[in-house]
């Protein structure tokens, strides 16, 4: 495919279904299908080995995000976060400037042209895995915040340093390894570390009020320090019928047991004081 004197080549598993999704994902990513997002999700993930070469230069994907996104805007992002007030806004706000800036760029280097359509998949590339950053991240602010004022104790890696973003886990609560995960998103795609976690923090979309609630996925060892009995459930959907209760839920291959974030909150503050 050739972009202005450049030339991407995309990964040969990238199907028809991929490039739909990545094209509506340009135009409107809120109106994406459950299958859309899917098919998107592991799209952006395939094209971390495409590459774009332009006169004797050659990048993957993953390594022009690198140079042109994470290296020039990630640690400036994540101190303005901790400035924030209101971090869910404010960083909203600042995660779109960026993402036009972002889009800018390619536009000065040659990478993009709105006429040219193979230049789309570039563009898409790079906002969606900034996007995926900036949300990730600022959620993490927000729950680190909350857990603090909420009396949790709590280990957690520092947002600030780049070694500490990319360790294990984010968090360690009463001697258990756990990650803050935006949304379930990770289930999706093949670069997945939560097998190696005893617990998330993540949200699950709430249909009828058309909204994202809290919640922590926790390995069954985990759930018998909380206690309580979980019930068995076959989808994500199913779980809002059983809460405020413990549902025991089958993703990817994964058993988990599924709690409203805020029982997790309380249910873990007791067993701190009892120490």
């Amino acid at each position: 495919m050739g972009v202005t004197g450049c030339r991407i080549d995309v990964p040969a598993e990238l199907t028809e279904a991929h490039l739909r999704a990545i094209s509506r994902y340009l135009v409107d990513r809120f109106g994406l299908s459950d299958v859309e997002w899917s098919h998107l999700l592991v799209a952006m993930d395939i094209l971390r080995r495409a590459t774009l070469t332009q006169g004797n230069r050659r990048w993957t994907f993953a390594a022009l995000y690198r140079q042109l996104v994470d290296d020039v805007y990630a640690d400036g992002y994540i101190a303005a976060c901790y400035g924030f007030a209101d971090v869910a806004t404010e960083g909203e706000r600042l995660r779109a400037a960026i993402a036009r800036q972002i889009v800018h760029v390619l536009r000065e280097r040659g990478f993009y042209s709105h006429r040219v359509p193979e230049s789309q998949i570039l563009a898409a590339f790079m906002v969606y895995w900034w996007e995926s950053f900036a949300r990730g991240y600022a959620f993490e602010v927000e729950i680190f915040r909350d857990l603090v004022a909420s009396g949790i104790v709590f280990t957690g890696h520092a947002l600030r340093s780049r070694r500490e973003r990319w360790s294990r886990h984010d968090l360690v609560v009463l001697g258990y390894r756990g990650d803050i995960k935006l949304s379930t998103y990770f289930l999706h795609v093949r670069r997945n570390r939560l097998a190696a976690q005893e617990f998330c923090i993540t949200r699950l979309y709430h249909r009828p009020t058309h909204q994202w609630k809290r919640v922590v996925l926790l390995r069954e060892h985990v759930w018998r320090t909380l206690n309580g009995e979980p019930r068995s459930v076959a989808t994500p959907d199913d779980v809002w019928d059983i809460f405020p209760g413990a549902a025991r839920l089958r993703l990817q291959r994964q058993t988990w047991v599924v709690v409203l974030y805020e029982w997790w909150k309380e249910r873990v503050y007791q067993l701190q004081s009892e120490v």
